[in-house]
């Protein structure tokens, strides 16, 4: 083969390398385009995604904020609801120890004088009178004092309602126990029976349960 030949041959072998570079090249810059899109697509759809969740999640939240705010009102209004209640327990409070002390006031000295009178009679006059006639004055006088202890429950009472209740566990038996020596320290004129059986503790605020006894036994020695 001529030198011209082999020349030839031998130019035509680095054009078809140069040639079968640049189609390499070209087929890296084509992938890497591919790529560069695919990953362009991927990263627009997940940041559609993710603006999709955001809207939706920023829509429920202004719906909560929504559903807060009127909790929150109602809440108020209740509020406000329960401290009118409160104001007007008070009010009323105030005005039943008003009226209170005003019919002890108003009471008290009519039952002194019923009571004084009905005794003085069977105390002065026990000759002129027999036990049927002393018997209605001995009455009148049980039920004046009834009355004068009514009267200074009723005062007692309407203290208990300005005072904060104070819960506790209480001992029945023994208050009541407390309680009947206070009313029998009342009747010394009286014999009186009494049958207590057993009795649970409880639970509530002694100075008021105390009271509550305090009238019962008291109501039931007046009519007995």
């Amino acid at each position: 083969m001529s030198d011209q030949s082999m020349e030839i041959v031998r130019v035509s072998a680095v054009d078809v390398e140069d040639v079968l570079e640049s189609n390499r090249a070209l087929t890296e810059r084509t992938l890497r385009m591919r790529c560069l899109a695919h990953l362009a697509q991927v990263k627009a759809r997940l940041l559609t995604e993710t603006i999709f969740e955001v809207a939706t999640r920023k829509a429920t939240l202004d719906r909560l904020n929504v559903s807060l705010i009127d909790s929150n009102a109602n809440l108020q209004r209740q509020r406000d609801v329960i401290a009118k209640q409160r104001q007007e327990l008070a009010e009323r409070a105030l005005e039943l120890e008003a009226f209170s002390y005003s019919v002890a006031h108003e009471l008290k000295g009519p039952i002194r004088t019923i009571e004084g009178y009905s005794r003085l009679a069977i105390e002065d006059y026990p000759d002129g009178l027999d036990d049927k006639g002393k018997q209605p004055l001995e009455v009148i006088g049980r039920y004046a004092r009834h009355m004068g202890r009514v009267v200074e429950d009723l005062l007692k009472l309407s203290r208990l309602t300005g005072k904060e209740v104070v819960n506790s566990e209480i001992n029945t038996l023994a208050m009541i126990e407390e309680v009947r020596e206070e009313v029998l320290s009342r009747e010394v004129d009286r014999t009186i029976e009494w049958t207590i059986g057993a009795l649970p503790d409880t639970w509530g605020d002694p100075t008021a349960i105390q009271q509550v006894f305090t009238n019962l036994l008291s109501n039931a020695v007046v009519t007995s």
